[in-house]
């Protein structure tokens, strides 16, 4: 009977250490995936943050057709009336010649032509080099206004009748373009050339201008305005921001 008692007895120390084995383990067990949670929690985080981001990113791009669109409508921008497209850009940076386009203008107004126009402060102002004109000019670039009768023609009729005479007028002309354009008061003819000159005191050669005569008639009336602009072809194009104001400027009173 002692024996079998300590054999029941070894039985039951045997069975207690399994249990109590058994019921350390879960514990262990259950503690790595309860670690484990932080990774996944930390992964949800980071995803939450990369949708937020995602979502910040469309907010952006949708920003970002702003100012697409903005660049597009500027794109579209309106035709010059004074440069007939395709100048090379200037050559050499002229701070005396090159105008920025940021300059103060001054009103002009001519009672007895009865127009108004903005000229730019600082430039010369005199007669034109005709009858009843007006010129502000800067050394070797200037705006020039004259009043004529059209005698009922309409404006592009004038001007090429005009051109004719503008070529016999000057050396080396050459069309550069011939084009109906709008200013504020209203419809305005353009005829842009290229000329010569004078000659260059170094080389000889003959310097190279650029006009544009644009021609403004008073609705109603056989009355034209010939605004003419002129410049160095080399900076003409660099000028032609600053005309294209002057003549947007000019209406009938």
């Amino acid at each position: 009977m002692k024996l079998n008692n300590h054999l029941v007895l070894a039985a039951l120390g045997l069975i207690v250490l399994l249990a109590l084995t058994a019921c350390g383990r879960p514990a262990v067990t259950a503690g790595a995936p309860s670690q484990g949670m932080k990774p996944g929690t930390a992964g949800a985080s980071g995803a939450a943050e990369s949708a937020k981001a995602g979502s910040e990113g469309a907010a952006g791009a949708a920003e970002g057709v702003k100012p697409g669109g903005e660049n597009a409508a500027g794109g579209s921008s309106v035709a010059s009336i004074t440069n007939p497209g395709g100048l090379p850009p200037s050559s050499q940076v002229d701070n005396t010649n090159s105008q920025s386009g940021e300059e103060k203008m001054v009103v002009y107004r001519d009672t007895q032509s009865r127009y108004q126009v903005l000229f730019i402060d600082g430039w010369t102002m005199g007669a034109g080099d005709k009858p009843g004109s007006v010129k502000s000019a800067l050394q070797d670039h200037s705006v020039q206004i004259v009043v004529v009768n059209s005698s009922g023609t309409s404006a592009m009729a004038f001007a090429t009748t005009d051109e004719a005479n503008v070529k016999t007028a000057v050396s080396g002309y050459q069309q550069l373009a011939l084009k109906t354009r709008q200013i504020p008061y209203g419809a305005v003819v353009s005829l842009i050339y290229r000329y010569h000159a004078g000659q260059n005191p170094v080389t000889g050669k003959s310097l190279s201008y650029i006009a544009a005569r644009v021609y403004v008639p008073r609705r109603g009336t056989n009355d034209l305005a010939i605004i003419t602009v002129t410049g160095p072809a080399s900076i003409y194009g660099d000028l032609t921001d600053i005309y294209d104001r002057i003549v947007n400027s000019f209406k009938w009173l």
